[in-house]
């Protein structure tokens, strides 16, 4: 919020502060020439509280969505594009036709199980037997992004082409799946993406260059007797396929919980050091990482070691043992 502040809000926060932000800080929103806002979580309204608040300022407001899957943008895209002028929301009760379910990831979003509960129908494409699939009426086996041809977007909404790096066991992937089985029904279905764009996506034009600003002061850091701030997140590579497949471990993120400069200067804790993070009388030891992006008082830890983890959380070095 203003030329050169930043608000961070926790995840259980987001939808609580969206609504009513503090008065100081709506004030500065307000005031401010230009706002940026990065919603990094699930929430349950689907974003909708965040949107409000983008609308709801006067300035100019950009709003970037930090998707919980590779290529999180474009499957969204393509699906709101295949559902436009239908209806955006499905019936909030009572029975419904279909559901397509759409990969491994969708079991982690409770609403997915709730619909496939009212369906009469649901099919499911998935790499992984899991509770969506169990609700499935079919299941087609999925195949990842290196099994298959096509295109995916980042979060600036450029496109980029993909290449098939492995041949799935099939042989062939969902698309081919279902164009052979459109042609027992004679319906003509292409097996392969018909639109895809050129080896690298054109940039947009560059804006006008601002003067940066001074920065201001460094935040003074928690005190040693005060709790943290925990900020869980997903990887990006992360799910299923990279859990189950061990040639993608690689890409799982290291057991560390990531402190401000200015919290961990003040405990004396370097990146890399041992670290025991407690909470409610669970206590974990984990690899301290120096984040100097993150606000004073606020720790990121990825969720497959957040939990039970809740905050405030107190953060200790570890004692180094004797041989």
């Amino acid at each position: 919020a203003g030329p050169t502040g930043r608000v961070q809000v926790g995840p259980g926060q987001a939808g609580a502060f969206c609504a009513s932000p503090p008065p100081e800080v709506a004030e500065r929103l307000r005031a401010a020439a230009s706002v940026a806002i990065v919603w990094s979580q699930d929430a349950p309204d689907g974003g909708r509280a965040v949107a409000a608040l983008a609308a709801s300022l006067p300035g100019e407001v950009a709003l970037y969505v930090l998707p919980r899957t590779p290529n999180g943008p474009g499957v969204a895209s393509a699906w709101y594009g295949a559902g436009s002028g239908r209806g955006s929301d499905p019936p909030e009760e009572g029975e419904i036709g279909a559901l397509v379910i759409s990969g491994d990831e969708a079991v982690y979003d409770p609403r997915v199980l709730e619909l496939a509960a009212r369906a009469r129908f649901v099919l499911t494409t998935a790499m992984f037997m899991g509770e969506h699939t169990l609700l499935s009426h079919l299941v087609v086996p999925g195949s990842s992004y290196l099994e298959r041809d096509g295109t995916t977007v980042n979060l600036e909404g450029r496109r980029q082409r993909q290449r098939r790096a492995v041949t799935p066991p099939a042989g062939w992937d969902e698309l081919e799946f279902f164009a052979r089985l459109a042609e027992r029904f004679g319906v003509a279905v292409s097996p392969w993406a018909e639109l895809l764009p050129a080896e690298q996506a054109e940039l947009e034009p560059r804006g006008e260059r601002r003067p940066i600003e001074a920065k201001q002061p460094l935040s003074p850091p928690t005190p040693p007797g005060s709790g943290f701030e925990l900020v869980r997140y997903r990887p990006l590579f992360s799910g299923p396929a990279v859990e189950r497949i061990e040639e993608l471990e690689f890409q799982r993120p290291a057991a560390e919980v990531e402190l401000a400069w200015e919290d961990a200067e003040a405990r004396g804790i370097a990146t890399g050091d041992l670290v025991s993070v407690q909470s409610n009388g669970t206590s974990r030891e984990l690899r301290a990482r120096v984040n100097r992006q993150l606000l004073p008082g606020v720790t990121r830890i990825a969720d497959e070691f957040a939990e039970g983890l809740e905050a405030p959380l107190s953060i200790k070095p570890v004692a180094k043992r004797r041989a």
